[in-house]
């Protein structure tokens, strides 16, 4: 997946089922049209016209993998105003997975996976001044803006396991193409079905896959969306963490030794001041930069160097 955004977006009018679809398929992009017509009390027909809607409008499909665990390394970047012809660069360049243009004491928020940090930062960055942050974990968001009476899956905790030739082939082809049916798969792979549900299954009971999502243009559910870099000590991590993670608003979250830098997309300002009062009342000590979007971004969950390394690995048969 990968968007720049558009200012000034118009917003879209959303109904109760509307409301519910988008959260659904926000947990689960894979779900059969058949089962989320059942949840919603509505027609297949119906449904299928609604999803097709909110797709073209306001959704697009996403896989969210947790990349230490595949051994993958990345980067939370913090950045003061760059020159043009470097953010034309490195919108282009294959390894950002997020960039973001923002206001305040930060000017750019750059997600970045590369084995060679300072090779990156020497390329692009050698003449600014800029904060690096090893990303060491990551959770996948319960974005509920709706605040709709449902209960999400629990994240379940990260397993390490060993990953084969095809393990690599499959989740190099979710990557590209999430929403694909097994069939599809299997036809592009040419690995039986069943070998597919199973590995699949797999990655998401490990925490490989935390979700098969569908992103959200929240500029279109007429929100704001800021980055909170939330510097707290470790053993306020754990509260912190579940706070972050019990509210309706927050969206991915990456954490690094010392800090969470979390994407929160409230209606307004208010949500973000209560919010962070909130956090202070856990760890008075906490330190909280609040960067808000110009609505100038790239997002692409999974870049196109993740999947050259997961291909790269399925034709060397590596393993972890």
């Amino acid at each position: 997946m990968a968007v720049i955004s558009i200012p000034t977006q118009e917003k879209l009018k959303l109904d109760l089922y509307d409301k519910k679809i988008i959260f659904y398929l926000s947990q689960n992009s894979r779900m059969p049209l058949t089962e989320l017509a059942k949840k919603l009390r509505i027609s297949v027909q119906r449904c299928k016209y609604k999803v097709d809607r909110l797709q073209k409008e306001i959704l697009e499909p996403a896989a969210f993998m947790t990349f230490p665990l595949l051994d993958i390394n990345s980067y939370i970047l913090f950045t003061p105003q760059l020159d043009q012809e470097i953010i034309d660069k490195l919108i282009k360049d294959e390894s950002i997975y997020f960039l973001m243009q923002s206001i305040g004491k930060y000017q750019y928020v750059i997600n970045v996976v590369t084995e060679d940090i300072s090779g990156f930062c020497n390329k692009y960055l050698s003449t600014y001044h800029i904060e690096v942050h090893p990303i060491i974990n990551t959770y996948a968001d319960d974005y509920n803006p709706f605040k709709l009476d449902i209960t999400p899956k629990p994240l379940l905790p990260n397993k390490r396991i060993p990953l084969d030739k095809k393990d690599y082939k499959i989740l190099a082809h979710i990557g590209e193409k999430p929403t694909d049916s097994l069939i599809e798969i299997q036809q592009a792979l040419k690995i039986d079905r069943q070998t597919i549900k199973q590995r699949i299954k797999k990655f998401e009971e490990a925490n490989i896959i935390q979700k098969f999502r569908y992103g959200i243009n929240i500029f279109k559910l007429g929100h704001i969306a800021y980055i909170l870099k939330i510097s707290v000590v470790p053993k306020h991590k754990k509260a912190i963490l579940q706070t972050i993670r019990n509210n309706n608003y927050s969206g991915f979250v990456f954490e690094s030794y010392s800090n969470f830098t979390i994407h929160f997309l409230p209606p307004s300002h208010n949500e973000v001041f209560a919010f962070t009062k909130k956090l202070e009342e856990i760890d008075p000590t906490v330190q909280i930069d609040v960067i808000q979007n110009t609505e100038f971004y790239k997002v692409d969950l999974i870049p196109s160097s993740v999947i050259r390394i997961l291909k790269e690995r399925a034709n060397n048969q590596f393993k972890t």
